[in-house]
């Protein structure tokens, strides 16, 4: 027993300080469950976790907040949060949490008190804070007693008899993982052999006398479900990791009545119906199954875009709740409704960067089967905005092989609200196909298609993400594979966009490496092109010369060079700030540039002094002054 309580602290010590040394992420939904109140009103409980690192500095939360879906009030329920610094820390965590009789008004949690370098186990009321505390007494849950409401355990080895006031240790011979909702005197407990393999043991007499009732799982911290009719009891096991599996008992978990029902490699959440008994919802990935026969079957109920983090199914109701990363849903048989949703963070819409004016130049390469190869260079630049006649407003964006002569005009955007990019094609049913999903996670697939066409098609999948440094550029790379009339694989990294595609087909492959880049008037790597009629090199950078002559008299020649495609706009001013003549208000392609400006000619009548001439492209602005001498 010690040594297991000792290892239970060393894994949270562990996981503890992952934690505090992870990067920046942004709000996110990681929990859902849910209640109905005495009232009949359901109440989901999500949590939204976010932290920060700034040097030796870290701070997070996931908070947990009360959505009411009907009248859509939102409010917080519980605070957990923590600031770290280099000498010290303060915060509180919530790592679970009881309610009495549906009153959420009335709770009792558990958690640790956070100084940044060890933890301390606390357990707090709704009247009163801090009932307990412990830095070696490790408590990873907390149960209310559904026949009396006064015995409260904080699992795996407190039991409190006052409501959860004072406190005494459980002189068990295992520790305990679980309590029947439906006799607090039977309990189920866990050991571990020393082949690190577990066992279940099952007590009906309070703890004091233990019998195996199944063994072979690694699981830690299983968690246990009670069907209605309190007969199918269903728990979560660990095979070998990362194979996780749900096994049953039809019996009250008593000995040889455990058989695994359904085993995956992913985190997977469930949730009982607890009007009808046999019904089971369960979440894998983006897909949720459900089952009526106690787990014997599992059919495919929906599946969302992304994965969920959780799910909650409303008694005597068609409506199931589920959570992923940045929506809540409620499901119904026939509907799939969003009710409410989080911001998609910025470094996620940074891995597709669109914005007018920029350009990403690429080395291409052909070789065909037998072969031989073709090198050229293909570009993409983001030209101007249109609106289509689906009412949606899309980049244009022109794609051309420079010495081939080939050239393509396509249209994207991005839905900041989804995560998602699409490309405007009025051949599709609905004028538009999805292209990316940026929301998705490693593992996942999606049915966008960057390089097919909008008709039935293969899977994307999101292969890995890892650490990414291009030009000065540090973020995250993320590959893809897909596979449609052929196949493709390409990347996407942060503040980049497309890095490298290549196409392979009957033709042979063809790959595109992205050599260099214009974005916010900035020059990236090498942006040079060889083109057969025109081999004259793009500016760099921006630049604004001085006329030419200075001073002047009647005119003098203004030049710059400009290394985006953008609206350009050149204008004098006096020396009061006063607009005295517009000599360029239009979109020019990138390249270098020369007006005249003559001080008199026509109303244009200036006098002598000094004036300014102010050059914008973009986001880049540069002034210089003039003078006329007459």
């Amino acid at each position: 027993m010690e040594t297991l309580k000792y290892f239970f602290v060393i894994v949270l010590f562990f996981l503890l300080h992952a934690t505090l040394t992870a990067q920046n992420v942004s709000p996110q939904f990681s929990e859902l469950k849910g209640m109905e109140d005495r009232q009949g009103n359901t109440h989901l409980l999500y949590r939204i976790y976010t932290s920060q690192s700034n040097g030796p500095n870290f701070s997070g939360s996931n908070d947990i907040y009360n959505f009411i879906p009907g009248p859509s009030t939102d409010t917080i329920f519980l605070y957990d949060g923590y600031t770290c610094s280099i000498y010290t820390g303060w915060g509180a965590t919530v790592s679970a949490y009881d309610i009495w009789n549906n009153d959420l008004s009335k709770y009792i949690f558990t958690g640790e008190l956070v100084n940044c370098f060890e933890p301390y186990f606390v357990i707090s009321r709704y009247d009163s804070n801090f009932v307990y505390g412990d830095g070696f007494t490790y408590i990873n849950n907390i149960y209310i007693s559904r026949q009396n409401d006064s015995l409260v355990f904080a699992l795996p080895n407190l039991i409190s008899n006052d409501g959860g006031f004072n406190w005494d240790t459980l002189q068990l011979e295992h520790p305990l993982v679980s309590v029947s909702q439906f006799d607090d005197a039977v309990y189920f407990s866990l050991d571990f052999t020393t082949s690190y393999t577990s066992a279940i043991f099952k007590s009906t007499d309070s703890g004091n006398t233990f019998t195996v009732v199944d063994t072979g799982g690694t699981e830690w911290n299983p968690k246990f479900y009670y069907d209605i009719d309190e007969n199918h009891i269903y728990r979560t096991n660990t095979n070998n990791y990362p194979n996780r599996s749900i096994k049953r008992s039809a019996n009250q978990g008593n000995a040889f009545t455990w058989q695994s029902i359904y085993s995956t490699n992913n985190n997977f959440y469930i949730c009982l119906d607890e009007s009808q008994s046999g019904a089971i919802y369960l979440a894998d990935g983006k897909r949720i199954f459900y089952s009526s026969d106690f787990g014997t079957t599992f059919n495919l109920y929906k599946e969302l875009d992304n994965r969920v983090v959780g799910i909650y199914k409303k008694p005597n109701s068609d409506k199931l709740y589920a959570a992923t990363k940045y929506r809540i849903y409620e499901i119904t048989d026939d509907t799939i409704t969003v009710i409410k949703s989080l911001p998609i963070p910025g470094e996620i819409l940074a891995y597709y960067p669109l914005a007018f004016g920029s350009k990403w130049i690429y080395d291409y390469l052909w070789v065909d089967w037998n072969m031989q190869s073709y090198s050229d260079i293909f570009f993409r630049e983001v030209q101007a905005e249109e609106q289509k006649p689906n009412g949606k407003k899309y980049f244009k964006i022109k794609e051309k092989y420079v010495q081939m002569g080939f050239e393509n005009t396509i249209y994207e955007r991005i839905d900041s609200t989804e995560g998602r990019v699409y490309r405007y094609d009025e051949n599709c049913p609905t004028s538009e196909q999805l292209i990316e999903d940026l929301v998705m996670e490693v593992g996942d697939s999606t049915f966008a298609t960057r390089f097919g066409y909008c008709i039935e098609h293969g899977p994307t999948e999101l292969l890995s993400e890892q650490y990414f440094n291009k030009w000065g550029i540090e973020g995250n790379k993320r590959n893809y594979n897909c596979l449609e009339f052929f196949t493709a694989d390409y990347f996407l990294a942060t503040d980049i966009g497309l890095d490298y595609f290549k196409l392979s087909d009957d033709n042979g492959d063809k790959s595109f490496n992205l050599k260099g880049m214009l974005k916010n008037g900035i020059v990236y790597g090498d942006t040079t092109l060889t083109d057969v009629e025109n081999e004259s090199e793009l500016p760099k950078e921006f630049s604004l010369s001085q006329n030419y002559p200075n001073p002047f008299n009647p005119s003098t020649r203004i030049s710059w060079q400009s290394p985006v495609s953008s609206w350009q706009t050149l204008k004098v001013y006096d020396v009061l700030g006063n607009e005295v003549a517009t000599l360029v208000d239009e979109f020019r392609p990138a390249g270098s540039y020369e007006v005249e400006f003559k001080s008199a000619v026509g109303s244009l009548q200036l006098a002598s002094g000094m004036y300014f001439y102010r050059l914008q492209v973009g986001s880049f602005v540069e002034t210089k002054k003039m003078i006329i001498i007459k």
